[in-house]
């Protein structure tokens, strides 16, 4: 029984009431479960990447953030008056600064909904569905990226065209998002 499908009174305004209201603390608790295994999997990768490597300075001009964090490790202060972020030491991408964390918000959002959207439709979760939802996150991601210095020209070819390593990139938000409903369905 999904959360769209309550029992017995389905159909009823309360039952769709109850209904949307499983859906949507179902729909948080995944979100925030992707989030924590994306950036899991990216301080792996980078670790992976960069043996020895213990910190990650990037700057930061997120000021909300910079103020929640003034005094602590994660942030660092520079001579000219910029911050940096420590992204190595965060935990989930839910504590970023937004300009890290926006591109994983997206992406997760994405993921989620189709998942959701799938199960609603009794579609299956499998290969096909992942590298259909990917290719949409991927394009997403380029609307935003494509002109941006660091984006490499494999990145601004169609998902289709990109190595299996890029498009794990994409791939993971879906399969974490698959992962967190099966984990709490019931």
């Amino acid at each position: 029984m999904g959360f769209w499908n309550k029992g017995p009174e389905q159909g009823t305004q309360e039952a769709s009431a109850a209904n949307a209201e499983q859906e949507a603390e179902l729909r948080q608790s995944m979100l925030a479960g992707v989030m924590d295994k994306s950036q899991a999997a990216w301080k792996a990768d980078r670790i992976a990447k960069n043996p020895g490597e213990t910190t990650r300075f990037k700057g930061t001009k997120d000021a909300a953030w910079v103020k929640a964090n003034e005094g602590t490790p994660l942030l660092k202060k520079n001579e000219d008056g910029s911050y940096e972020a420590d992204l190595l030491a965060i935990d989930s991408a839910r504590d970023l600064p937004i300009e890290f964390r926006a591109d994983t918000e997206r992406s997760t959002m994405m993921a989620v909904g189709a998942v959701l959207n799938a199960v609603r439709e009794n579609r299956a979760l499998d290969d096909t569905f992942i590298d259909e939802v990917s290719a949409l996150i991927h394009v997403r991601w380029l609307d935003v990226h494509r002109d941006d210095p660091w984006t490499t020209p494999e990145q601004k070819l169609p998902y289709d065209q990109l190595s299996e390593e890029e498009k794990d990139r994409d791939r993971l938000f879906v399969r974490f998002a698959i992962g967190e409903y099966e984990a709490r369905k019931k």
